[in-house]
Parts: structure tokens; C-alpha cells; sequence
């Protein structure tokens, strides 16, 4: 699933005092690519994933994803586009607290005609043992493996993931991008991911830096690492 920005411009406040988040963005993201965007905070790299994501709307340029202009859809269109080919983690798990892992999971199923294997998909995550436990058992690793497994349950075509490790100690962390690496091996599943972590970088296949809200370097990387293997900084 293909990504194209063309000229893509995100302001926010008043017409006197505007922000400018993004500022005229062009890029093309080919399907089945690992994508890590570096920036700090206040680059603008939040706003990219909010826009491709249809959660946020552009002032000026076109956004298409597989074909559809996400940035002209109607928003009841958008929405059923966003939960049928989309898919989200973000650094907050976001799961419902009343509900078991196994319930969170088919939460999403239901989202699409055709859901994944909810049981396969928990076993896949490493959470077969856990999956009658509520979200308060389980530790912040396992909680995000459930929101993973929550996302790819729809069999999304590309997944974002914002700051997706930004609450994990390292270890936990590296167990979770090795996760998602193995995920966009296997399923072929286009992957965004952005974090202010520059070693995360390592293990794209492609690394995209913002500054400002523009793109600052985009290159792709020439040894990419096992998420096992990147030195954390």
C-alpha cells in the first residue's frame, strides 16, 4: 500500500500567530517498506503520522493511500477507509480496562467483515497464557503486545505506531520493535513508526528525519539491524 504526499501543509492557532507543523511535505512511501521518521520533539513528525492517518486534517496539499485521496474523503468515508486498511499503536495502549486480553483483541475483529485469527494472533504476540487476564495484570510489554495484536487483527495494509516504545524499558522495548520487524517480514504489512529514539532507526528500511516541520534527511539504510542488535541511546 503506497503513500503520496504531495505539498502537504498542517497549521494550527490563529491567522495572526499560525504554527506551522508541517510545511509543504512531499514523499513517497512504497508498499511493504519499514519506515522509522526521527525528530525531536516539535519536529512535526506527530503531525505526519496524524495526517496520513486521516486523525487530522491538511490545510493545503493531497495525501493518497493505495489510490484514495485520503485528504478529500467525506468523514464517514474516511472513517469506514481508516478502520477497514488502517492500523494504530500508539505509546498509551488504549485498552479497555473492563475487558480481557482475548476481549480487546476481538474488539478489533469486529472493526472489518473479515477479521484475523484472534487466538493466533494473541499466541503470536506471546500472550497465550495471558489471555483471560485484564489489563492490570499484565505488565506495560504485554499491554502493548495486546494493542499490536488489537491492530493487526483487522489486517490492516499499513500500521502506524507513535512513540510505540516510549514507555518501555529497554529490553521490553527491543522484544516489541523485533515484533513489528517480524510482523512487516512475514506479513508484508507497510510500517511508520516515529520516535525521537535515532537507534530505532537501525532497524527501517528507510529512515526519514524531520526538523521543524519539514524533512530535513531521508535516506535508506544501507545495513539494517535486528532490533536485537541496535545500540540504545
Amino acid at each position: 500500500m503506497a503513500v503520496i504526499l504531495e505539498k502537504v501543509v498542517k497549521t494550527y492557532g490563529s491567522k495572526e500567530l499560525p504554527t506551522h507543523a508541517l510545511k509543504g511535505i512531499s514523499l513517497r512511501i512504497e508498499e511493504g517498506q519499514f519506515i522509522v521518521v526521527l525528530g525531536p520533539s516539535g519536529s512535526g513528525k506527530s503531525t505526519l503520522l496524524n495526517v496520513m492517518g486521516g486523525l487530522d486534517n491538511v490545510n493545503d496539499g493531497s495525501i493518497t493511500i493505495d489510490g484514495f485521496t485520503v485528504t478529500t474523503m467525506p468523514q464517514n468515508e474516511l472513517t469506514r477507509f481508516r478502520r477497514k486498511h488502517l492500523g494504530f499503536i500508539f505509546q498509551q495502549y488504549n485498552l479497555l480496562q473492563t475487558l480481557t486480553v482475548r476481549e480487546n483483541v476481538e474488539i478489533g475483529a469486529r472493526l472489518v467483515e473479515e477479521g484475523g485469527d484472534t487466538d493466533g494472533l494473541i499466541e503470536r504476540v506471546g500472550l497465550k497464557d495471558h489471555a483471560h487476564k485484564y489489563p492490570y495484570q499484565l505488565s506495560g510489554g504485554e499491554q502493548q503486545r495486546v494493542a499490536i495484536a488489537r491492530a493487526l487483527v483487522k489486517n490492516p495494509k499499513l500500521l502506524f505506531c507513535d512513540e510505540p516504545t516510549g514507555a518501555l524499558d529497554e529490553e521490553t522495548a527491543k522484544e516489541i520493535l523485533a515484533l513489528l520487524q517480524d510482523l512487516n517480514n512475514t506479513l508484508k504489512t507497510t510500517v511508520i513508526l516515529i520516535t525521537h529514539n535515532a537507534s530505532i532507526g537501525q532497524i527501517a528500511d528507510r529512515v526519514i528525519k524531520m526538523n521543524s516541520g519539514e524533512i530535513s534527511d531521508d535516506h535508506l539504510n544501507q545495513e539494517k539491524r535486528h532490533a536485537n542488535e541496535i545500540h540504545w541511546g
